[in-house]
């Protein structure tokens, strides 16, 4: 059962305009990108592209902590048609995070095995001349 609370404001009407978009289409449609929620809805007409997303997300943000499932990928945002859908979308989630954390230790190895360990020591970012008394 997904419980949910009511959301009002701006989040409503996010909510609002994604559900418009699921009952128009057949298989819950493509995703909708922020910049379009955005330009829709008003949100922070007059500011930047990236300060419309960043609103946006926060709007979502609001959303999710209600229990509204709303998934998200690079072209937008959609509210999943089942607990199936949501279980997966959590699921590629959890991957990309295992992910990022691998690449992020690979990346940490790579650098103390070049650096042979003395990576403190001698950091190619600071000037040799810093080194001297």
């Amino acid at each position: 059962m997904n419980a949910t609370r009511d959301i009002s404001g701006l989040a409503g009407c996010v909510l609002d305009l994604l559900r418009t978009i699921v009952a128009r289409t057949r298989c819950g449609g493509e995703p909708v990108a922020a910049r379009v929620i955005a330009s829709h809805l008003r949100i922070a007409p007059n500011t930047s592209v990236e300060n419309q997303r960043r609103e946006v997300r926060k709007l979502v943000a609001e959303l999710r902590e209600a229990g509204h499932r709303v998934c998200e990928c690079n072209t937008g945002y959609w509210l999943a048609r089942d607990a199936d859908e949501w279980a997966a979308y959590l699921e590629s989630v959890k991957a990309g995070a295992r992910y990022q954390f691998v690449r992020e230790r690979q990346v940490r190895e790579a650098v103390v095995d070049r650096m042979g360990g003395q990576g403190v020591l001698f950091d190619p970012g600071v000037p040799v001349d810093s080194w001297r008394r």
